[in-house]
């Protein structure tokens, strides 16, 4: 960061002296050239009253000084006189710029470039009372040969200027960082640093707070989780330990072994199927999922996993009822893992069968949304308390604990369904009144997930 900011003020110095050297060049050039024009002025009015006067014997004791060139020109363009060169040999000046000038205004005066551009020559003429011109020149730098004159001083205040700039810019972005550096991150609101930082600072705070707080919510979750999964592993074991025992010590009849042996079995069962499920789980946590993708019909899904839970709803004479228009089914394809898609659909089925009310219903919703597939399960169930709505797709909550073991179940089910439809990247929604039923509404997109 030091770096950054001693090579931006290192830039920034070194544009402004640039500037400032353009600046100060054209003004002193702008000065200089001024300067130039007002001393020819005066010259020509000086040296135009002395022509006046004695005319060319006055011309002709001159002494120019800075190398003033002196031209007298007659009212036909001859020239009469220069101090530099013999009038004889010398052209008819009547065209010249400055010269006109003079002739329709009084004064007048050019400028014209040498071919090396390295200076050029000023010209001021005025008319003379006689109807003559007198025309002064001189020679001055142009700024290209302004700028080599000075280049050997030039170079060596832009050397100075880039040694003292980086010293100063190496101390000022040390002085700069050097708070930033020190400053306490773990306890933001205590440093005392730049005002430009406080919003900054803040924000840390708040992050820190928040990264707290999620901490100590997953810690607890954490032990809640490792709480469940201990009661649930105990329970079936218990009960299988006990019968066991009991059948070990022969204080069973022999009519009644496959009687036990029936109960050793189903809590077996139910505990291979709660390992299997915390599996399904981990995997899905991990994005470890060994299958492979496929065009799934969730139609097609739906309906099998509907006679798959028809014989437990028969039982409590719940009607199940399947929305997908023949017109639109072949639109009902999700890119996805088609066991993943079924235990989804199967556990969303298996709740609504579960908590619902003895001859209730259950719809089950499929259509499409845009570039969006929407599954929805609805029953005419118990329905969720508000404040169990949120928690009711963690692992092995349960709303009525009472009523759930009595029911059975992993206490998994929602979990799944959670987890497979981030793995599909689906949203969910979970709309319940209490008394009245669950709608659980799933949103799939039709384009393949993304690995």
């Amino acid at each position: 960061m030091s770096e950054r900011i001693f090579k931006n003020i290192l830039a920034v110095v070194m544009a402004v002296l640039a500037a400032c050297l353009v600046l100060i060049m054209s003004i002193m050039y702008s000065y200089f050239s001024e300067s130039t024009w007002r001393g020819l002025e005066a010259e020509a009015s000086f040296i135009g009253a002395g022509v006046e006067a004695s005319g060319m014997e006055y011309l002709q004791e001159l002494d120019t000084f800075d190398g003033t060139r002196v031209t007298w020109i007659g009212q036909d363009g001859d020239v009469l006189f220069d101090s530099v060169s013999d009038s004889e040999t010398m052209e008819n000046h009547a065209q010249r710029e400055e010269v006109v000038a003079a002739r329709e205004a009084g004064s007048g005066k050019s400028e014209r470039y040498s071919s090396t551009l390295s200076e050029k020559t000023i010209y001021f003429a005025r008319l003379l009372e006689d109807g003559t011109v007198l025309r002064v020149s001189n020679t001055q730098s142009s700024m290209v040969s302004l700028l080599l004159d000075m280049s050997e001083p030039m170079i060596f205040i832009i050397v100075a200027a880039v040694l003292v700039s980086m010293f100063l810019a190496y101390r000022i972005a040390r002085k700069i960082v050097q708070p930033i550096n020190e400053m306490d991150l773990e306890h933001p609101m205590e440093n005392q640093t730049y005002r430009e930082l406080q919003p900054l600072l803040q924000r840390l705070e708040k992050q820190y707070e928040r990264i707290e707080h999620e901490m100590e919510d997953k810690e607890k979750l954490r032990r809640e989780f490792s709480a469940n999964v201990s009661h649930e592993l105990k329970t079936p074991l218990t009960s299988i330990s006990g019968i066991a025992e009991i059948m070990q010590n022969g204080m069973v009849r022999s009519e009644d072994v496959p009687h036990f042996a029936g109960n050793i079995y189903k809590e077996s069962q139910r505990l291979i199927a709660l390992v299997e499920d915390i599996i399904k789980i981990s995997q899905l946590d991990e994005n470890q999922v060994l299958m492979d993708q496929e065009q799934v019909n969730l139609a097609e899904v739906a309906a099998q996993e509907i006679e798959r839970v028809t014989p437990a709803a028969k039982q409590r004479n719940i009607l199940i009822r399947l929305h997908a228009p023949m017109a639109y089914e072949a639109q009902l394809v999700v890119t996805g893992i088609r066991q993943i898609l079924r235990e989804m659909i199967y556990n969303l089925l298996d709740n609504a069968v579960k908590y619902n009310k003895e001859g209730g219903s259950i719809d089950v919703l499929l259509r499409t949304q845009g570039e969006h597939i929407v599954l929805s399960v609805a029953d005419t169930g118990i329905g969720i308390p508000e404040e169990d709505q949120q928690r009711v797709f963690e692992r092995f909550y349960r709303v009525d604990k009472s009523h759930s073991k009595a029911i059975g179940g992993t206490g998994l089910g929602l979990s799944i369904v959670k987890h497979g439809a981030l793995y599909h990247q689906a949203q969910i929604d979970l709309k319940s009144e209490l008394g009245k039923g669950t709608q659980i509404t799933i949103t799939f997109k039709k384009k393949s997930r993304n690995k």
